[in-house]
C-alpha cells in the first residue's frame, strides 16, 4: 500500500515537473531567439569548374552608369534596386556618396555627402533602400534616412563599429561590431530599427575575439525572403535568422582557422599575431542571395585560395566554385572571377563589375555580346548582370 502511494506521488511528482518545463520552454521560446545548429554533414557538396558556371547561364543586360560632372565614380561597393529596376549603387571610399540612375543607367540623384551638418557624415560603412525609394545609410557615428529625392527623413546617432544594413519589411536591420562605450555589455550583433529609426531590440551577442583583433569581411548580410542571412567573422559559418519565429539556423562549416587557436588566446597581439590572423584566416567574406539560393565566398587565405559557393538552404545541396580568373594564365587564385569583382545580386543572377580598359578588350573577345560596346577610362564602370539558369543544380545532375 505504501509503495503504492510512493509510486503515486512519484508519478504526479514527475507530471508536474514536465509540465512545467514545458511552460517554461514555451516562454522561453515566446521571448527570446532560439538557435538550431547544422554542420556540413548536413549538406551534399558539388566541385565545380569555373567553366561550367559560364556554361550555365548568360549575360542579361550591361549597364554602364551616365557619367556627368554630379555622377562620377570610381568604384562600386554596394548596389540595390527599386521598383523600377532603378539601380542604387555606393562608391564608400572614393566618392563617398550614394547614386541612383534608372534601369537604362541614366543619372537621377545621389544621397547624402561629407560633413558635420544633419545628414552628413564622415564616413559611409553600407547602405540599402526601403519598399518606398528611400535610402538607409549606414555610417561612422550615425544611420541617415533619405527620401527618394535625396533629401535627408531622419537620423540617430550610433556609438558600435558599423558593418551593414539591410531593410526587411518594416524593419531596418544593422550589423554591429564592437560597442565604443566603455563597459557596455549591449554588444549585439544584429540591432533592429523601425522605420522611425527607433531601436526595436538587439540581437545575438559578438564574438568577443573583436575586441581584441578587428579583421572585418566586406559584405556580412544579405535578405533572403522575409529571413536575415549574416556571416560569422573569425569562422567558416553562416547564420539565418527568422524574425517571425525568432528561430536562428546556425550552419558550421569545416575551417583551417584551428591553426590560429594559440593566437587567440593571448592577451595581448603583437604585430605578427596580426599578421598570422590576417594571413591564415578561413571565413566567407561576402554573402548575397538570389531568391532562394545564397551566394558566398569563401576565402582560404594560408592556401590563397578564393571559391564561391551557391547554397540551397531547402534541399541542402551546395555547389562549390574556385574563383579562377581565367583572362590570366587560368591557373591563378584571385579575388576577381572573369570579370572584376562580384559587387552583389540582382532577383536572377549575379552581378559583375568592370573598371579597367586592357581587362574589358580580353573579355570582349571571349563574350560575343560586349561586340558593340563602347567602354573608356573616363566611363563609370560597367556593370554585368549575368543570369543564372536553374541554379543550384539539382544533386546527381549537371
Amino acid at each position: 500500500m505504501l509503495k503504492s502511494i510512493f509510486t503515486q506521488k512519484l508519478k504526479t511528482y514527475k507530471y508536474i515537473c514536465f509540465l512545467l518545463i514545458f511552460i517554461t520552454v514555451a516562454l522561453a521560446c515566446n521571448h527570446n531567439n532560439v538557435t538550431l545548429t547544422l554542420d556540413a554533414g548536413d549538406f551534399q557538396f558539388s566541385q565545380k569548374t569555373i567553366e561550367s558556371f559560364f556554361l550555365r547561364g548568360s549575360i542579361d543586360k550591361i549597364v554602364i552608369p551616365e557619367t556627368t560632372e554630379s555622377s562620377l565614380f570610381s568604384s562600386v561597393d554596394q548596389i540595390a534596386f527599386g521598383k523600377d529596376d532603378d539601380i542604387y549603387l555606393a562608391d564608400l571610399f572614393s566618392q563617398k556618396t550614394v547614386y541612383k540612375f534608372d534601369r537604362l543607367g541614366k543619372f537621377v540623384c545621389k544621397y547624402g555627402r561629407i560633413g558635420q551638418g544633419p545628414g552628413e557624415y564622415s564616413a559611409p560603412i553600407a547602405f540599402d533602400k526601403d519598399e518606398d525609394g528611400r535610402v538607409l545609410l549606414l555610417a561612422d557615428t550615425k544611420i541617415v534616412v533619405y527620401n527618394k529625392n535625396g533629401e535627408l527623413e531622419k537620423e540617430t546617432n550610433i556609438y558600435e563599429l558599423g558593418g551593414d544594413i539591410k531593410n526587411i519589411g518594416d524593419e531596418i536591420y544593422t550589423r554591429f561590431y564592437v560597442t565604443r562605450r566603455g563597459g557596455s555589455n549591449n554588444n549585439n550583433i544584429l540591432k533592429v530599427y523601425d522605420r522611425n529609426l527607433e531601436f526595436k531590440r538587439g540581437l545575438f551577442q559578438n564574438d568577443p575575439r573583436l575586441n581584441t583583433y578587428r579583421f572585418l569581411p566586406r559584405h556580412s548580410m544579405a535578405p533572403l525572403g522575409r529571413r536575415i542571412v549574416f556571416t560569422d567573422v573569425y569562422d567558416l559559418a553562416i547564420n539565418i535568422y527568422d524574425p517571425k519565429s525568432k528561430v536562428c539556423q546556425r550552419i558550421n562549416f569545416p575551417s583551417e582557422n584551428d591553426k590560429l587557436a594559440s593566437v587567440w588566446n593571448k592577451r595581448h597581439f603583437t604585430e605578427a599575431d596580426r599578421s598570422t590572423i590576417r594571413d591564415n584566416i578561413h571565413r566567407f567574406n561576402d554573402v548575397f542571395s538570389i531568391r532562394e539560393t545564397i551566394y558566398l565566398t569563401e576565402i582560404i587565405r594560408n592556401k590563397k585560395e578564393v571559391n564561391f559557393w551557391l547554397l540551397d538552404l531547402g534541399r541542402k545541396y551546395i555547389e562549390v566554385y574556385p574563383l579562377l580568373d581565367l583572362i590570366g594564365d587560368g591557373k591563378k587564385a584571385t579575388a576577381s572571377i572573369r570579370f572584376d569583382y562580384i559587387v552583389g545580386a540582382y532577383n536572377r543572377g549575379l552581378i559583375f563589375v568592370i573598371d579597367d580598359v586592357n581587362k574589358f578588350e580580353q573579355i570582349r573577345k571571349q563574350f560575343p555580346q560586349f561586340a558593340n560596346i563602347q567602354f573608356g577610362n573616363n566611363d563609370n564602370p560597367m556593370l554585368v548582370f549575368y543570369r543564372l539558369d536553374g541554379f543550384p543544380s539539382a544533386p546527381g545532375g549537371s
